[in-house]
């Protein structure tokens, strides 16, 4: 009797939310009509960040503001969790991270 374990093999998990953020774009329409550098684009997008925030501190404002929840994905290898990189050479497929011998 053979009582060799046979080793873990890996897939791709894919689309893996790794980061959420919410962003609220003031620049619809800014900025068209001048060339700016992104410095200044940095520098004007501050102010209206700051006239929001106190927007939101008196409630009168009615401009049009767009917010989105951004989700960030990756795909992961399902042993080791990191991001996928697949290897394929004459020693096989594996995960290029933790070298677990991928499922085909």
């Amino acid at each position: 009797m053979n009582d060799v374990a046979e080793k873990p093999k890996a897939h791709k998990v894919e689309n893996v939310c790794i980061d959420v953020k919410v962003e609220c774009d003031f620049s619809r329409g800014l900025f068209f009509y001048k060339r700016v550098t992104e410095e200044e684009r940095a520098k004007a997008l501050q102010v209206l960040v700051d006239e929001f925030k106190n927007f939101l501190a008196d409630h009168r404002s009615q401009d049009y503001i767009n917010f989105d929840v951004i989700r960030e994905t990756e795909d992961q290898c399902s042993l080791c969790k990191n991001k996928w990189e697949e290897v394929d050479d004459e020693d096989g497929h594996y995960c290029a991270c933790c070298g677990a011998d991928i499922a085909l």
